[in-house]
């Protein structure tokens, strides 16, 4: 008998620590357990190592407007990121959040995205930015928006999980509440850079050649979208660490020239930023607006949970639905053995993959 228990308790732990992903599979449905399982689209090749992390810097612009030399700063920023956060997850703690984090701030701190140093201007010169974390093992999350002096908007959306009974803080207060817990506070003028800030004066000097103000919306849009100063930019993360986490991390400094007080879907749970250990981790880029109205991050999860869609079936389901309610973006999601998902509708997509081995592959356009 003591020999059968032990072989008992074995067994439990064995299945309880087994790294396998049927033994992670949730049993909330099990037609998602068992369509997990026999869906090719959710089986890595043999020959293939899983992804561990993986990152977008925004909805790219059509590719004439791309310079050789940004295009390359780009791709070395990018390969920064995706190094940054695979450090993270080879060291002691291993943590994808603790990766997520890293990979964005990287490119909060670079002038090329549209995020932290490098955001965009609203119509009246200002600053805004959003941003948002969330775990997948206990679906905590914090997220932070129209913030304005905030170095790295990543690390206070981290400071709301981590410090706050708060999921989402926004304004002033928010920047105050950052400034309080010790995170970095720049003046404003740290992030104008002088190609954003370019942007913003070829704008003010003829508004109306952008806005095509007099016309409809729809018009006004179009015009925008035609302007070399239009951006959709996001940067984003996810990451899925050896224990099966995983975690999803968004910033953005919003859509150029936009209204003051907007705010997009980056830094809104569901829409733009979503991770769920039972499912996949997300983080979105594009028309903000329509993630918002369509629940874009968390629709991901949803097919898969409530529809047994794998990962990439369900990602490009949701572009697919952005793109019927006539809007471009994108999307980063990785599921919990590793698969990943990098649809889009648009030009491009700037992306980039590391596997578990360090192997990492950094896309702007279809290349």
């Amino acid at each position: 008998m003591p020999g059968l228990l032990s072989s008992f308790v074995f067994f439990v732990l064995f299945v309880v620590h087994q790294p396998n992903a049927t033994a992670r599979v949730h049993s909330l449905n099990p037609r998602f357990a068992t369509s997990f399982m026999t869906d090719p689209s959710n089986r890595i090749p043999a020959e293939a190592a899983a992804v561990v992390l993986a990152i977008h810097g925004g909805l790219a612009c059509p590719r004439e407007r791309l310079s050789a030399d940004r295009e390359e700063s780009l791709r070395a920023a990018m390969q920064v990121a995706l190094q940054k956060g695979f450090e993270v997850l080879q060291s002691g703690t291993a943590e994808s959040v603790a990766a997520v984090l890293a990979a964005v701030e990287v490119m909060e701190d670079s002038p090329e995205f549209n995020a932290g140093r490098g955001s965009v201007f609203t119509q009246t010169g200002s600053i805004e930015m959003d941003a948002a974390l969330m775990e997948g093992a206990t679906r905590q999350a914090g997220a932070v928006a129209h913030v304005k002096r905030i170095r790295n908007p990543i690390r206070a959306a981290q400071a709301v999980l981590m410090q706050s009974p708060a999921v989402f803080l926004v304004g002033a207060e928010a920047d105050q509440f950052a400034q309080q817990r010790g995170l970095p506070i720049e003046d404003p003028s740290y992030f104008f850079t002088d190609r954003r800030h370019a942007e913003f004066l070829a704008w003010k000097e003829n508004p109306c050649s952008v806005l095509g103000e007099g016309s409809s919306p729809q018009d006004r849009q179009v015009n925008l979208e035609k302007s070399a100063a239009y951006s959709r930019g996001t940067v984003g993360a996810v990451a899925r660490d050896r224990a099966g986490n995983l975690a999803a991390a968004t910033s953005t400094g919003g859509v150029s020239l936009k209204i003051p007080g907007r705010v997009g879907d980056s830094g809104v749970l569901g829409a733009g930023t979503f991770a769920d250990n039972r499912t996949c981790a997300v983080s979105c880029t594009g028309d903000g607006e329509l993630f918002i109205r369509s629940s874009a991050a968390y629709s991901v999860s949803a097919r898969m949970m409530f529809g047994g869609q794998g990962l990439r079936q369900a990602a490009q389901a949701a572009i697919d639905d952005i793109r019927a309610l006539g809007g471009l973006g994108g999307l980063v999601a990785i599921d919990l053995v590793g698969n990943v998902a990098l649809p889009y509708h648009g030009p491009g997509l700037f992306r980039g993959t590391i596997d578990e081995r360090g192997v990492a592959t950094v896309a702007l356009y279809e290349d």
